[in-house]
């Protein structure tokens, strides 16, 4: 590759798994304007495949770190670190718990799909989902009052699944499979107000 943050036939084939693969008709788009995304570059990429007669076509967002200066570079490696576990590790975390308590996975988490993730290389590749009728808000104008809606309403099923997961096995494993929780996870039991919601709304 040129660059970090070049998408070429090689990191292609990386992500879909294939080294073997012939890439086509790749069309890749810039997603952030400037000053839209603190840590990281965040481009778009479509195109299709070819390999033993078969014919694939993939729609991926491809998200790479922003070199940072030297006061902010640890900041930026610690929020990249946690993002890429976040999609790669947390969800299917979750989602297998859900299968060993339900049987299936009831409560979906809403967001996209993990197609590759490095840390060593600073690199995220998540499926897109404005092929799904998504669209992507521009920070400068925020949010309207549904779209508000609608991420509070995501945000509180993942804060309830977590709990559930708590009362389940117990803090302990959740923060030994990830240890960068538990800072944030330790200030809010230290918060008694909080520690009474979190009881009342494993209890209704």
């Amino acid at each position: 590759m040129n660059s970090a943050d070049t998408i070429d036939e090689k990191l292609l084939q990386e992500v879909i798994g294939n080294e073997n693969a012939e890439i086509n008709d790749l069309e890749v788009i810039e997603f952030c304007e400037a000053g839209e995304n603190f840590v990281g570059i965040l481009k778009g990429a479509k195109f299709s495949t070819i390999y033993d007669g078969s014919k694939c076509e993939y729609d991926i967002v491809i998200k790479f770190a922003r070199k940072m200066a030297a006061e902010g570079a640890d900041l930026g490696s610690i929020l990249f670190y946690k993002e890429i576990s976040f999609y790669k590790n947390f969800i299917p975390y979750i989602e297998n718990w859900q299968r060993e308590k339900f049987g299936a996975v009831q409560y979906p988490i809403p967001a996209p799909k993990s197609l590759f993730g490095c840390f060593d290389r600073k690199l995220l590749v998540l499926d897109n989902l404005k092929q799904y009728g998504f669209k992507n808000a521009k920070k400068m104008y925020g949010l309207n009052f549904e779209r508000c809606s609608f991420t509070l309403k995501a945000v509180a099923a993942f804060h309830a699944l977590s709990v559930c997961f708590v009362q389940d096995y117990g803090e302990s494993r959740l923060l030994s499979d990830f240890d960068y929780l538990k800072d944030s996870f330790l200030h809010f039991l230290e918060n008694e107000k909080m520690v009474k919601v979190m009881r009342w709304t494993t209890t209704c």
